[in-house]
């Protein structure tokens, strides 16, 4: 029986990184996030060593190892930790004594200390039980099908899509074609272009799906495919095992629950490998189609997904290039490249394609700069420093996705983006290069936040940014003294188109894109004009004479102030003035009537102003409806409905708003504790699953 290891750490990229070197190892890996359901599954489990990272939520580390180690089951566990603050010599020794501890490691952590510290650990071991040997199966048995796994929720999504594929139209004006023709990969990245919202059906043999766009971002699909069910992913990653799948569809059956929720009051699975589980099944339906050689497919713009709050959190380019690593070998990159070899590679000269979000590693990123619009794709092919296929899928996916775009001819002169000198601050130009760019003191200003790589900033940062941005001319726009070289304007552009590109901001808000989409066409406009010198010179000529400020635009503006009203409305419900809070939510939906968000806030606060009045109680429930149907997968527009019909008396469909919140947000504690108070009050009146009501 191979060795069971249990990784808690609330970085999912670290869960990644462990699980691939100890899976390597023929050992399997449970990963958690927190330290309440390390314990849990700690408890349920049999794990024969703990990886612990020190500052995880709800229960930290130490208390963890501290608690392992007083039950009996934990006396000779192994117990690795990994800490990113607590260093030095005496936090590690202490560590390792008060708790017994493998070994006290510093992050970032090397994978290869990891395995060995745990084969030296598993050596001093007796050997783990063999599972028994299975008896060999009657003659007459039959295999059992994937579909087996299958819930309510796949099934009905399978008859979802069997009726949408019957009723497909042949209007010639939508898009439409075979895969044979245009590949996948490409497909998506003219949806992309075209920032197409719809519904992009697909149709292989027997096998149909369909895939949910919005503003050119995959953000759902739907398959007719059993094998793709929930219950299956879990299996397969080994997250829970077929026992508790089969017992899970048996109780949601009887309870009439979602297999998920049944899963997580099983304690079998924490809320956030729920929600893991649930975007990776996505990610399963949609990566399968880069397979597919040919198939059927259809666009159909403006048709709304409802109501799924689960999404594809990937951007378009992020998402090509995955599908290509895995779906694509040798020969069918030959193919798919051969058209393009003699093609020079050009960068894209459109920031919102050059500056797609797209993993890649500094290798990865080196080469990615290295095209220049010199040389060709051959060339390229030729002189890559990873390997050919590698090489392949990297300047497949960038043609597919726009980054580059493969010309006819030449660039008369290379297209990079020189790196700035690196000295110290204060340290003075030197005499043959350009200047340093000024400090925020120097401007005299608060420049747009950067950092690539950096979290997205919200709403209220991105609202500061643009009001600070309508009062900065181009230079300072983009942090620059006007005595700023072209190698200057064009890295300092860079960095902030990255940071402020769409992509970065497809799952917010309505206001929260409009805002961020200024800022973006502000920052492009101010590289337009200093990027070419003879607008340069006219725009300084303006700038001179007093001229030059840019107007601020009008939809951006209704952003800014519905900011404004929404943070006051928060303010005011926080004091208990329900009817205040109320009229500012309501200028909120007024300037940005598509925002969620604002209609969620707007139906609690009436509601709350007169809980028992017949007339707001219908109007507190239409705008609640209404932010859901907006933003399905913001926590709070389920969180605040659930509320309501909890407190109206209807526990199911209440029941059933908490259980979406929480895959909303997994760290959702108020959805998590109104689902046990409403199990406890079943539970106390003795009701069973069958007799519940809506």
């Amino acid at each position: 029986m191979a060795r069971t290891i249990l990784i808690v750490d609330d970085d999912r990229e670290v869960q990644r990184y462990l699980s691939d070197s100890l899976e390597a190892q023929g050992w399997r890996v449970i990963c958690e996030k927190d330290g309440d359901w390390a314990l849990k599954t700690f408890q349920s489990r049999e794990i024969d060593a703990v990886i612990l990272d020190i500052l995880i939520p709800v229960i930290n580390g130490f208390q963890v190892a501290e608690t392992i180690r007083k039950g009996p089951r934990g006396e000779k566990v192994g117990i690795l930790m990994l800490t990113g603050i607590y260093r030095g010599a005496s936090h590690r020794a202490e560590a390792i004594r008060r708790y017994g501890l493998l070994d006290y490691l510093d992050k970032p952590v090397e994978a290869g200390r990891v395995v060995g510290l745990l084969h030296d650990h598993f050596a001093r071991l007796p050997a783990p039980a063999a599972a028994p040997a299975p008896s060999p199966p009657a003659p007459a048995a039959k295999p059992r099908s994937d579909s087996r796994f299958a819930d309510a929720a796949q099934r009905r999504e399978k008859r979802e899509v069997e009726k949408a594929a019957q009723e497909l139209g042949d209007d010639e004006t939508t898009l439409r074609g075979n895969l044979k023709r245009v590949s996948f990969p490409r497909l998506l990245h003219q949806l992309y272009q075209r920032r197409a919202t719809g519904a992009l059906f697909l149709l292989r043999e027997k096998i149909k799906k369909i895939v949910y766009f919005k503003d050119g971002h995959p953000t759902y699909i739907k398959s007719n495919l059993l094998s793709e069910c929930l219950g299956r992913v879990l299996v397969r990653e080994r997250m829970i095992t077929t026992q508790e799948c089969d017992e899970s569809l048996q109780k949601m059956k009887a309870a009439k629950r979602q297999q998920g929720t049944v899963l997580i009051e099983m304690g079998v699975i924490s809320p956030h490998n729920l929600k893991y589980a649930l975007e990776l099944q996505l990610q399963i339906k949609l990566y399968d189609i880069f397979t597919w050689t040919e198939g059927e497919y259809q666009f159909k713009d403006d048709t709304k997904l409802q109501g799924e709050v689960i999404a594809l959190d990937l951007p378009n380019g992020a998402i090509i290039l995955e599908g290509i690593r895995r779906a694509y070998d040798g020969t069918r990159l030959a193919s798919a490249l051969a058209p393009a070899m003699s093609s020079y590679l050009v960068p894209a000269t459109d920031a919102a394609l050059r500056f797609q979000e797209m993993p890649l590693e500094e290798e990865e990123r080196a080469f990615l700069e290295s095209i220049d619009g010199t040389r060709t794709l051959k060339e390229h092919l030729a002189t890559a420093v990873m390997g050919e296929l590698r090489a392949q899928i990297l300047l497949f996916a960038f043609v597919c996705s726009g980054v580059v775009e493969p010309g006819e001819t030449p660039l008369r002169e290379p297209r990079v983006i020189a790196p700035l000198p690196a000295r110290a601050p204060d340290a003075a130009p030197p005499a043959d290069g350009p200047p340093r760019r000024p400090s925020q003191s120097e401007l005299g200003l608060s420049p747009v936040t950067r950092g690539r790589g950096a979290e997205v900033p919200g709403r209220e940062r991105l609202a500061a940014n643009l009001l600070s941005l309508r009062q900065q001319d181009h230079f300072q726009t983009l942090g620059l003294l006007r005595t700023a070289g072209e190698a200057e304007i064009e890295r300092a552009y860079e960095e902030r188109a990255r940071d402020y590109h769409p992509d970065r901001f497809r799952h917010r808000s309505e206001d929260t894109r409009v805002i961020a989409g200024e800022i973006f066409a502000r920052l492009g406009e101010a590289y337009r004009v200093l990027g070419d010198p003879q607008s340069r010179r006219e725009y300084a000529d303006r700038l001179a004479r007093g001229e030059g400020g840019a107007p601020p635009m009008e939809a951006a503006g209704r952003a800014l102030a519905a900011d404004k009203h929404f943070r006051s409305g928060e303010d005011l419900l926080r004091q208990r003035r329900f009817t205040e809070a109320a009229a500012s939510f309501r200028k909120a939906c007024e300037l940005i009537p598509d925002a969620g968000e604002y209609h969620a806030f707007l139906g609690w606060a009436l509601f709350q102003s007169n809980p028992h009045h017949p007339l707001l109680q219908q109007q507190a429930q239409e705008e609640l409806r209404r932010g859901i149907e907006l933003n399905p997968r913001a926590d709070r527009t389920h969180l605040f409905l659930g509320y309501f019909l909890n407190q109206m008396g209807k526990l199911t469909p209440a029941e059933h708003e908490f259980e979406l919140a929480i895959q909303c947000n997994p760290d959702c504690g108020e959805a998590l504790r109104e689902l046990r108070l409403i199990n406890s009050r079943r539970t106390a009146q003795g009701l069973a699953p069958e007799s519940r009501k809506s």
